[in-house]
């Protein structure tokens, strides 16, 4: 299989354009990393894997909780939370409530964003989940700060 047919696969198209968005972000390319986000989901869509969709998902919410952009943030990371609990995508679900509480942050909602973050820590805890209880574990340290 060539590299091109591979990329047009959807899942791994996908995933490529929610790790660019990833490092145009953290290069402060925010209007690439959007486009790149907004591919991301657009490809998922056309995936059957729900999986690809709840990443590429939370790629563009936790970016949008980042950037201030709260609705849109809560929208995509809603979405991601429903498909991750029908699913039983147990560290999607952990990982959707990380970028939750990066949200409710963001929008001054610190009890809720606490209790997400709290809640994703349990749950990384039952699951085996390292850099969830890695991640929830930082953000409760600054949040109680």
């Amino acid at each position: 299989m060539t590299a091109s047919k591979v990329l047009d696969w959807p899942p791994i198209s996908s995933l490529a354009h929610r790790m660019l968005g990833d490092l145009e972000a953290g290069a402060s390319q925010h209007d690439s990393a959007l486009e790149h986000f907004a591919e991301a989901v657009k490809m998922a869509q056309g995936a059957s894997r729900r999986d690809v969709l709840i990443d590429a998902l939370i790629g563009r919410g936790r970016w949008s909780a980042r950037q201030g952009r709260v609705g849109a943030a809560h929208e995509d990371l809603g979405n991601a939370l429903s498909y991750a609990i029908r699913g039983n995508f147990r560290v999607y679900h952990v990982d959707a409530r990380l970028a939750s509480a990066l949200a409710f942050h963001a929008a001054g909602g610190i009890p809720r964003a606490r209790s997400e973050a709290e809640y994703a820590l349990q749950m990384s805890s039952e699951v085996s989940y390292f850099w969830g209880e890695m991640e929830a574990d930082d953000f409760l340290e600054s949040v109680n700060t």
